[in-house]
């Protein structure tokens, strides 16, 4: 089985100069700011849009999955920049999919979001807001047929805005952030129109792959 690579548009290369610049400043500016390292998981949740199977609408069923990693909270007094990095199971995203020999696979990536972050008030719990770009690597899609992972892009750039809370606990050095994230398509990770075992699939905006993620990070 092969992933066959497509080239990444002038919007996904632009969203990736701009992580790797943010990526590359972070030793320089955080000697001047207050740096936390922790971890995060949860749970994600998506689902695909419709697709026309033949002349028959085949409705994709929702996908849930996990993600784990790490990140480093840099703060500037309100602001802050969260640049992370996790593994991202995105769950059964074709389930329902009866075009395919089987469809009870999950695709999984490599997730490095860097955020922008804006905390509102002061003090041990404080909201805050968060907006940024995502960079999506693909690393798993073994299960999968091989005439949908010819398809598939193995690079995919996502933008993200999220809520959160952080919460400072008194007397351990931790510090929590509950949050809820969504991530939106930038660029195309699947052609709008493919062949699968000689059944030509279309979709009206092409599929993206959406999601919702429910978070708690853990800072030390």
């Amino acid at each position: 089985m092969q992933i066959v690579s497509r080239r990444p548009d002038s919007g996904v290369s632009f969203a990736v100069v701009v992580a790797l610049i943010a990526l590359l400043a972070l030793p320089a500016v955080s000697a001047q700011a207050q740096v936390r390292l922790g971890i995060l998981g949860g749970a994600n949740f998506s689902a695909l849009e419709d697709v026309t199977a033949g002349e028959s609408l085949v409705e994709l069923d929702n996908a849930t999955g996990y993600h784990i990693g790490a990140f480093l909270d840099i703060g500037f007094g309100a602001f802050g920049i969260r640049p992370a990095v996790y593994y991202l199971d995105a769950g059964p995203l074709f389930d329902g999919a009866d075009f395919l020999d089987r469809d009870d696979f999950n695709l999984v990536y490599v997730s490095v979001p860097v955020d922008l972050r804006y905390s509102l008030g002061v003090g041990p719990i404080k909201p805050y807001i968060l907006a940024g770009p995502e960079l999506r690597i693909l690393a798993s899609a073994q299960d999968a047929p091989d005439e949908l992972q010819d398809q598939l892009s193995d690079l995919v750039m996502n933008g993200g805005v999220g809520l959160g809370v952080e919460i400072s606990i008194p007397g351990v050095g931790l510090t929590l952030y509950p949050q809820i994230r969504y991530s939106f398509s930038l660029s195309e990770w699947l052609d709008r129109s493919y062949e699968i075992e000689g059944v030509s699939i279309t979709t009206d905006d092409g599929q993206k792959p959406n999601m919702w993620l429910l978070s708690l990070g853990v800072g030390f």
